[in-house]
């Protein structure tokens, strides 16, 4: 699906954050906030360099920021050559936040749970232990510390919205979804042995019974 076809229709996985100061007081909402969608993803690719046969990752991250009327559109993107995974996914989150120039209302569309499930359940439990969780008896930082504290900070300024969105659909990717139901059907040889029928066979026979 391309970025301009995007909408809040299909939807899943809605949660409502309102804004909160890091004394944990609410913003106000005012009602002449500007009401805008903010696309993130991010996705990694690995290729072959000319000269070597060691796979280069290129990550590559992007965000929108679009208001609901369509009438203004901001859109940025880069390649990063050390951030993937998670952290890659969270990047054009805050990044997409910070770039706002006035408090906001936002609706945040992004395919990552990583993102969304951080927002929903763990964002304020991590603010009241300083950003660091139990491990084997010790305080350790959170995994990308650094990235939540900075879209907290955003927090205090806009009203965010999070929505979940596979952005594509599987058979862009050359698997349609009666092949996944062929996997989960398939069976091996030594099943079927030790079955001691044979379900095709016995499928045609059903087949000719009937007829």
């Amino acid at each position: 699906m391309m970025w301009e076809e995007a909408s809040l229709h299909g939807c899943s996985g809605v949660c409502f954050l309102s804004s909160e100061t890091t004394t944990g007081a609410v913003a106000v909402t005012e009602p002449s906030r500007p009401h805008v969608l903010l696309f993130a993803d991010a996705s990694t690719r690995a290729t072959l360099a000319l000269d070597s046969d060691v796979p280069v990752v290129e990550a590559r991250w992007r965000f929108v920021v679009e208001s609901v009327d369509g009438s203004e559109r901001f859109e940025a993107t880069d390649l990063e050559t050390d951030v993937t995974g998670n952290r890659l996914q969270l990047l054009p989150v805050v990044w997409g936040l910070e770039s706002l120039d006035a408090p906001s209302k936002v609706t945040l569309i992004t395919p990552s749970r990583y993102v969304t499930r951080g927002l929903k359940y763990n964002l304020a439990g991590w603010r009241e232990t300083k950003w660091c969780w139990e491990s084997f008896g010790v305080m350790e930082p959170i995994t990308n510390h650094d990235l939540w504290r900075r879209l907290d900070h955003t927090l205090q300024y806009h009203e965010v919205e999070c929505r979940t969105w596979r952005l594509d659909a599987p058979e862009e990717h050359g698997v349609s979804q009666p092949h996944f139901r062929r996997i989960r059907r398939r069976r091996t040889a030594a099943e079927i042995s030790a079955q001691g029928t044979d379900p095709i066979l016995n499928e045609r026979r059903m087949e000719v019974s009937s007829a």
